[in-house]
């Protein structure tokens, strides 16, 4: 069986893939790059899987730590699939490498847009804005980074500043810890941190988001569906199985490496080198 998550890095300055890099063969979800090659992003749509995209333009908000870590504790949950279930994108934090976000949001089911309390967003670009994504896709902004020994004041501004731009948000509240900033160098995801009262609470904090993305129910009032972990209700998400593209070649690596993405099939630790 493969890992049911796949995180799928886009940005050039190559923060996944070194981080990755670093958890080596401990790495918990299959990984793969679409750096050079943003086109190649089209062939996620053939696996069925529902296509997460994390996204900010400016760069320091956290939209890598938000992506790994929401993927590790959905693997947690679900576990090994013969199926692909849920993709994870990593976003370039930069204006230059617009093109790559386009390509990322033209197969996206959803958007999750990381915003701490120190971020301001440009008002002349409507495609930075969180609140005004393109292709009318369902997104929330989620506070991302605050400190809690800061007090609520922060957290309470940057929700009024979110409220005001009329931006939906996510519930869950993000909370800075020193063991975020320290575990890429340490080669650790948010499920890999050591026991202990602040690792459980910083742990705490993906597992609500993904539960509270997972079961919200949509804007047309259709029932709410299971999109990250499961929930009693409705059972685990199924997406329907699809075969590899033909001529679509994977490679089996002891660790990730930077690779370009070709095939959805990669399997554990695994990278594609060839184009369909």
């Amino acid at each position: 069986m493969a890992s049911s998550i796949l995180v799928v890095s886009t940005d050039p300055q190559g923060s996944t893939v070194w981080w990755a890099d670093r958890v080596g063969i401990a790495l918990p979800f299959d990984f793969a790059t679409a750096h050079d090659d943003p086109g190649s992003l089209k062939y996620l749509k053939d696996t069925g899987a529902q296509i997460h995209v994390i996204c900010n333009q400016k760069g320091g908000v956290g939209k890598t730590t938000t992506t790994v870590n929401l993927a590790a504790v959905t693997q947690e949950v679900l576990g090994d699939s013969d199926q692909r279930l849920h993709i994870f994108v990593d976003t370039p934090g930069s204006l230059e490498n617009e093109h790559i976000l386009m390509a990322a949001l033209d197969v996206a089911d959803d958007v999750l847009v990381p915003l701490p309390r120190a971020a301001r967003l440009r008002p002349d670009r409507p495609h930075h804005r969180a609140g005004h994504p393109p292709r009318e896709l369902p997104y929330k902004v989620v506070v991302n980074n605050w400190d809690p020994r800061d007090g609520k004041a922060d957290r309470d501004e940057t929700i009024e500043y979110i409220e005001a731009q009329g931006w939906p948000r996510a519930n869950t509240v993000i909370r800075r810890y020193k063991i975020h900033t320290r575990a890429a160098a340490e080669g650790k995801v948010v499920t890999q941190y050591p026991d202990s009262g602040t690792t459980l609470r910083a742990r705490e904090d993906y597992f609500k988001l993904a539960l509270e993305r997972g079961t919200e129910a949509p804007a047309d009032g259709r029932p709410a569906r299971c999109s990250l972990l499961p929930c009693r209700r409705q059972g685990r998400n199924r997406p329907r199985h699809h075969p590899p593209r033909s001529g679509a070649r994977c490679t089996q690596r002891r660790s990730p490496t930077r690779s370009t993405l070709a095939s959805t099939s990669t399997r554990k630790h695994s990278s594609s080198s060839a184009r369909a």
